[in-house]
């Protein structure tokens, strides 16, 4: 691991970054806003790579915590540049209390160990972790379950209009590339998580 700190990073001003997430049983969306306006956001339809890595089906709620937690990792890897090496105000919002103490803590149950490890290598990279982490009722965060409902086959769902000028993203390829540590703890092509 190489981590650097840059005197810029203390000398300018404060950034105030936020995420926004959630996840559905079909897709994982977030928001970026960059001092309360938004930036950036992604809707990623959940995969098959996404099914065999991670062992759950699409469309089943049984997986819920982990496409949630999957969210996270999601955001602060496409993001990292935003909030890793720059002075700032770093919140993630969630309606998922699972991610937030995984993002907190980084502990987390047997299914999650993968996220949990990506995640946990991503903080020794970077020179700042999220600051402040804040539970968003259901219902609250509509931007972002918006955003994860786009591939929901039984209802229509839209861009919200507080996006309109916020730029849309894509997610990189969730295959086993995509996890830095998958190759530590693999036996027979499966993770043990």
């Amino acid at each position: 691991l190489r981590k650097k700190w840059e005197l810029r990073s203390y000398a300018q001003d404060i950034t105030n970054i936020v995420f926004h997430l959630d996840a559905s049983p079909y897709s994982i969306a977030a928001v970026l806003c960059i001092n309360d306006e938004p930036w950036e956001f992604f809707s990623s339809p959940l995969t098959q790579d996404d099914v065999v890595i991670h062992r759950r089906k699409i469309g089943d709620s049984k997986g819920q915590q982990v496409w949630e937690s999957l969210t996270l990792l999601v955001a602060l890897t496409l993001w990292f540049n935003y909030w890793s090496c720059s002075r700032c105000s770093f919140t993630i919002k969630s309606d998922n209390n699972s991610a937030l103490i995984l993002a907190a803590t980084l502990k987390s149950s047997k299914g999650l160990n993968l996220i949990a490890r990506e995640i946990a290598l991503l903080y020794c990279k970077a020179q700042y972790e999220p600051r402040f982490l804040e539970h968003v009722p259901g219902v609250m965060n509509v931007a972002a379950d918006s955003l994860s409902r786009l591939n929901d086959p039984s209802k229509t769902y839209s861009i919200p209009e507080w996006l309109q000028s916020a730029k849309r993203v894509e997610t990189p390829a969730r295959t086993r590339e995509f996890y830095k540590t998958l190759s530590f703890h693999t036996a027979g092509g499966s993770e043990r998580g």
